[in-house]
């Protein structure tokens, strides 16, 4: 975590660094997925590490990674920048990506990655289907878009109570501007002055609302809460803008809204706009390469380091879920191949 980092040119390679590690853990997480799912075609799909198939008519309770964070990199490597290991983070959409970016050991966010594609970690149930297997890496087992608010009014809260100058995050889904009870939250927050941030992204390929016509904006404004909206692809702007939040409600001036347009379609989807949109990773590393910051070499250099540090984390997570009590199936399949 840096204090109010100034954008020079050490800074932008490290965001680019971080995003490509950020796409390389994505792309390793799917490919698992897509694994699992071909060695389980036709079969029954279990519940969790019970070993039972899922009851009927209910579906398997498991995660593993959600195409919303494919193009997500650079609100994510932005934010990390600012957020310290004892922070929070809170979130329906899995903030894998924000865990990596501010530092949780690597191993860490895979294995919570793995072990939700493969079925042996789920949300506990006493603890109304949120789970914590990494510090600060916290998950709704709802995923309903707005679950993570409200732990992080709780969190946020708490941390004013103790005189703490930590920071309570928030991943919110579009649809949460419509919620009464999050208007209600954002109001309480401001009257407050709670250290939270709310960050709201918007569907992918869903245009800016228009002047006047961003309600929840407005309503965040009218209770004093500050309100800025980033491109998805604005690795730097988004950076900025979560420098100012983090640092407002660290300071002890409450609560910042940031909404984030995660407007790339994916390699195999299609942009529904006349408008195509470019994948941020590729848009920025094509910025830097303009600015003379990065060449083949250093580009090289970058993608083999973050396919080593994934490579080397799943072959790690894979090989202790081998054997033992909480042995994975799959693991071992995975493992002796």
């Amino acid at each position: 975590m840096r204090e109010d980092p100034a954008l020079d040119d050490a800074t932008r390679v490290d965001l680019l660094r971080m995003m490509v590690l950020l796409r390389t853990f994505y792309e390793g997480i799917r490919r698992e997925a897509e694994a699992v799912g071909a060695s389980q075609a036709g079969k029954p799909r279990l519940a969790g590490g019970s070993g039972r198939p899922s009851p009927a008519g209910e579906p398997p309770r498991r995660g593993g990674m959600r195409v919303s964070l494919l193009g997500c990199e650079p609100m994510a490597a932005g934010f990390g920048v600012h957020l310290r290991l004892d922070d929070s983070v809170t979130s329906p959409r899995q903030p894998h990506y924000l865990a990596i970016a501010r530092g949780i050991d690597l191993r860490c966010v895979v294995n919570e990655a793995i072990g939700a594609t493969h079925g042996h970690q789920q949300p506990d149930d006493s603890d109304n289907g949120e789970r914590q297997t990494v510090p600060g890496l916290r998950m709704s087992g709802t995923g309903a878009e707005g679950a993570g608010y409200l732990p992080a009014l709780g969190r946020a809260l708490a941390y004013q109570h103790r005189g703490s100058d930590r920071v309570a995050v928030a991943i919110l889904g579009q649809t949460i501007a419509t919620e009464d009870g999050f208007r209600s939250a954002i109001q309480l927050a401001g009257l407050w002055k709670l250290p939270v941030v709310f960050v709201l992204c918007t569907d992918r390929l869903v245009a800016a609302p228009e002047p006047g016509g961003d309600p929840i904006g407005g309503d965040a404004a009218g209770y004093g809460i500050p309100t800025v909206r980033v491109p998805s692809v604005a690795v730097e702007a988004a950076c900025t803008a979560a420098g100012r939040a983090v640092r407002r409600a660290r300071s002890g001036k409450g609560p910042t809204l940031v909404e984030v347009q995660t407007m790339w379609a994916g390699p195999s989807g299609s942009a529904s706009s006349q408008e195509e949109v470019e994948d941020p990773l590729t848009s920025y590393e094509r910025a830097m390469r303009g600015r003379g910051l990065v060449n083949d070499e250093l580009m090289a250099q970058i993608r083999a380091e973050a396919t080593y540090l994934i490579s080397d984390s799943l072959r790690q997570v894979v090989n202790s879920h081998r054997e033992g009590p909480n042995s994975c199936p799959l693991c071992a399949q995975k493992a002796a191949s």
